[in-house]
């Protein structure tokens, strides 16, 4: 059985196109790049300035590592993106201690967290994606 030049042009195009499509989708599946975004306000719904988050990386259980902190600023809006490490399973976004026991707020305090407006729970983060919590201080 003869075989034609064109048919091994087509097979090895066909090879070729496979083999690109798969490294693609390897590099898409690597990108590890994380974001998180909000807003913090007070208990009247008013935007924080100056509140500090940060974000944890977990590489087990109970092993945290500090990877990145962010300000709000004077409308309350935060941004922190991280390029996270092969070694770390979970992400977490946390307000910084003592940030909630601010001047403004001489009682103890506590904050719920909303998810594109809706109340979530706090605060893992999906790696490789844009996370939205926004952070509500409750006096109590």
């Amino acid at each position: 059985m003869k075989t034609n030049q064109g048919e091994i042009s087509i097979v090895a195009t066909i090879l070729c196109l496979t083999i690109v499509a798969v490294l693609q989708g390897c590099f898409v599946f690597s990108d590890r790049t994380t974001s998180v975004y909000g807003t913090v306000t007070d208990d009247k719904g008013l935007p924080l300035p100056g509140v500090g988050l940060s974000v944890y990386g977990r590489k087990k259980i109970s092993h945290q590592m500090h990877m990145a902190t962010a300000y709000t600023d004077s409308s309350g809006h935060y941004e922190i993106t991280v390029d996270v490490a092969g070694k770390f399973h979970t992400l977490d976004c946390y307000i910084d201690d003592g940030a909630i026991f601010m001047k403004n707020f001489p009682k103890k305090s506590s904050y719920e967290t909303f998810t594109d407006g809706k109340k979530s729970r706090c605060c893992t983060l999906a790696i490789g994606e844009k996370t939205n919590f926004d952070f509500h201080i409750i006096v109590e």
